[in-house]
């Protein structure tokens, strides 16, 4: 049984792929379990888990050994209206601008002679036409970006002098800020025990000062749990999410590669506060995101989340 237990409990970790091989093996090395008429000294072994008897205690005291929460609800993904104002102050704008460069694209590939603006060295050389315009751009437009910020709101994220919430809240607003300028769009979210947004995760969020009864100057949250995860992949397919957390949490039950390939986090300050939780933070994480960066120094925040969102992404 312990056996049994402990290979169904590495089933959140198997692909989506590789689970019907994973539930074959299963079957071969486990045929009781396949056997409805199965018995043992005339009675079949499973039928105290079925009728809830000693069976089932021990199956949960196992359970509880190997630290499977078998009581735990996936986190709730819940939409609340925005109300005040939070706008960003010129720090942030400044950052924002510093930002922007990375998601700007050229829309000319040089330039052609053609009636607009005066050349001058054209002029001075006596060229016939000394006027020249940007050149037409050929092909396809690259795409425009599309990202989904989620920035952690747990209590952890404002329990020290250096307030990392506020912090991450100016980080998200300056690359809002940037993405938006460069034709982007951007949707965002808080979370910590659920999943807390706006309508049609708004980046609006980023700039209120509250989101229904949550108050959004400080990080009240009472845990930290990433099983909403699917729901923000089946949401916006064609985003790139990226979130930023300070520590470990509930990953999600249901892994999509195809999510978890568009998925990267922001790992806060983890190793200076958490050094001996390293090791198990990153495999979580690893576990749902593709990617992740650490980052200790609050003032490099900005810059390394903004890293983590490609140039240019459908």
């Amino acid at each position: 049984m312990n056996e049994l237990v402990e290979r169904v409990g590495c089933v959140t970790n198997i692909s989506c792929a590789d689970l019907p091989k994973f539930i074959g093996q299963l079957a071969h090395d486990f045929p009781e379990l396949c056997q409805e008429t199965a018995s043992f000294g005339g009675m079949n072994p499973l039928d105290s888990l079925k009728s809830g008897g000693d069976g089932l205690d021990i199956v949960r005291e196992l359970l509880q050994d190997l630290k499977i929460d078998t009581d735990r609800v996936s986190a709730e993904v819940i939409e609340a209206r925005l109300s005040g104002h939070h706008p960003a102050s010129a720090e942030t704008l400044s950052i924002s601008r510093t930002l922007q460069k990375r998601w700007d694209v050229s829309y000319g590939c040089g330039v052609i002679m053609a009636p607009g603006r005066l050349n001058r060295l054209s002029a001075v050389r006596g060229d016939p036409m000394p006027f020249t315009m940007p050149a037409p751009i050929k092909g396809k437009e690259a795409p425009r970006t599309k990202v989904v910020l989620v920035v952690d709101w747990s209590g952890s994220m404002n329990v020290n002098e250096s307030a990392p919430w506020k912090a991450a809240l100016q980080a998200a607003q300056a690359i809002a800020l940037a993405i938006r300028s460069t034709g982007g769009d951007v949707r965002a979210a808080i979370f910590a025990e659920h999943l807390w947004h706006a309508p049609d995760f708004s980046a609006d969020l980023l700039f209120a000062a509250s989101l229904g009864s949550i108050d959004l100057f400080e990080a009240r949250g009472e845990d930290t749990d990433f099983s909403w995860l699917p729901q923000v992949w089946q949401s916006f397919p064609d985003y790139r999410v990226v979130l930023l957390t300070d520590g470990n949490g509930y990953p999600p039950k249901a892994i999509l590669p195809s999510g978890r390939k568009r998925t990267s986090v922001v790992l806060l300050q983890v190793r200076r506060n958490l050094p001996a939780n390293v090791a198990q933070i990153e495999a979580t994480i690893g576990s749902f995101a593709s990617s992740f960066v650490h980052v200790d120094n609050l003032t490099e925040l900005a810059a390394a989340w903004a890293l983590l969102i490609p140039r240019r992404m459908q």
